[in-house]
């Protein structure tokens, strides 16, 4: 089943990839608009990880509408919808920290010359 809130997050992640890349290559090349790609590169990993929360904090929500309209329910599948929920939050993280670690590379680059 998929979920129609994962798609936004991954997405948001796949342009992050995308535009990341080509900033990259232009900040390289000695762009004028070295600031306003670094900001880019940072701005879009924030709202990719953002949208991770944001599906996550949607799935739980709908998790525990389903626990209510089931009644009993197993501790197997609440622990399952979460876990799946989570990943999208670990995703949105790791595309974070990654575009974190590329604005710190590029912003030292840029400071040098």
């Amino acid at each position: 089943m998929v979920n129609f809130v994962a798609v936004p997050v991954l997405s948001t992640a796949f342009l992050f990839t995308v535009v990341t890349i080509i900033l990259y290559i232009n900040i390289f090349r000695g762009s004028i608009r070295v600031k306003s790609h670094l900001f880019w590169i940072w701005l879009l990993g924030l709202v990719t990880f953002l949208s991770s929360i944001l599906s996550y904090i949607i799935n739980v929500i709908n998790v525990f509408e389903l626990i209510e309209q089931a009644g009993d329910i197993s501790a197997s599948m609440v622990s399952t919808g979460i876990r799946e929920s989570l990943l999208y939050i670990k995703a949105g993280l790791i595309v974070f920290v990654v575009s974190f670690l590329f604005w710190g590379i590029a912003k030292t680059i840029v400071a040098r010359r």
